[in-house]
């Protein structure tokens, strides 16, 4: 589980073979109120991390693919910007 500086949370879930990660609000504290923000297939989370100075997420699998995300303009989403080995790292 991780903290931005405004206090909200993301963390990951896994359902049927995709990795959700997960945002929730610290001002509406009910699970039921947290979204999705990102999906990926993958049957482990190795590694997740966050950048909050520049809305940036990352995400390792079981095969060591580290999936670079950033935050949507438009909305909470996330969207692609790439995807590397750690050979490529």
């Amino acid at each position: 589980m991780l903290q931005d500086e405004s206090d909200f949370i993301y963390y990951i879930i896994k359902l049927n073979g995709m990795c959700d990660i997960m945002e929730g609000n610290p001002r509406d504290p009910y699970i039921e109120k947290h979204v999705s923000i990102y999906s990926v297939k993958a049957e482990k989370c190795l590694a997740f991390s966050l950048d909050s100075q520049n809305n940036m997420f990352f995400f390792m699998d079981q095969d060591f693919i580290v999936t670079h995300l950033k935050r949507n303009g438009s909305n909470r989403g996330l969207s692609l910007v790439g995807e590397l080995t750690l050979k490529e790292i």
